[in-house]
């Protein structure tokens, strides 16, 4: 239903044919994790090619694997590559459809693992998207929107605590909560990243643990500065 709005707002507000994107465009991981990102080719017009150049923070990210079993193309003329030390991925494909694509659907899963803390890009360096109209003619296509992915360095203890014959495992955080982005000291992109949760209500910025994040939260992170 999203995905239907999305190419809607595309046709209505923008006059592009065709989109390729991140999903998601944003994320919070923590140090040492595997996460998915897929890459989107949204077509209010039929298509038949998809080409993308990606780049990424080879210090911050690398890829674990790629998927493109169950991708929009069946046909690939630079079958999907990685690098980890130029931090690149590039594709070119195409679908064999009758007639082309149109709506929405996945051109690549891409399995990302976090090795440092800090803030991580992905982004498109180019695109094409070819329409289906036996020209091989470029579609309109709105600017990329780099992805963002602030690595967390969420750190736990296990604690055991026995009553009678029972046995309780807890898992405790023992990171500062306070060191929003967990880079191990508190400094003004703390109380950036604060001003962004506020608005969004992500709880990574819910410093008493209330289920909210609010003013006193603030409070906690400037006292503590």
């Amino acid at each position: 239903m999203l995905s239907s709005i999305y190419v809607a707002l595309l046709a209505l507000f923008g006059a592009y044919d065709a989109d390729m994107r991140l999903d998601p465009a944003q994320g919070w991981p923590e140090l040492n994790e595997t996460f998915s990102v897929k890459v989107l080719v949204d077509a209010d017009t039929p298509v038949n090619v998809f080409k993308g150049d990606i780049e990424f923070d080879a210090d911050y990210l690398e890829i674990n694997s790629i998927d493109y079993s169950d991708s929009v193309a069946d046909l690939w003329t630079t079958e999907p590559w990685y690098s980890n030390g130029e931090g690149t991925l590039n594709f070119a494909g195409g679908t064999t459809k009758i007639g082309g694509f149109t709506g929405t659907d996945t051109v690549i899963l891409i399995n990302f693992t976090t090795k440092k803390v800090g803030s991580a890009k992905v982004k498109f360096s180019d695109i094409r998207i070819l329409k289906h109209d036996g020209l091989g003619s470029d579609t309109t296509n709105p600017d990329p929107i780099d992805a963002l992915f602030n690595i967390d360095n969420i750190k736990s203890e296990t604690v055991t605590k026995k009553s009678g014959n029972d046995v309780d495992i807890f898992v405790i955080a023992t990171a500062n909560p306070t060191d929003i982005n967990g880079d191990g000291k508190q400094t003004i992109a703390d109380v950036s990243i604060f001003m962004s949760d506020l608005i969004t209500q992500n709880k990574r910025s819910d410093l008493n643990g209330d289920g909210k994040v609010n003013l006193t939260d603030l409070s906690t992170l400037i006292e503590a500065k």
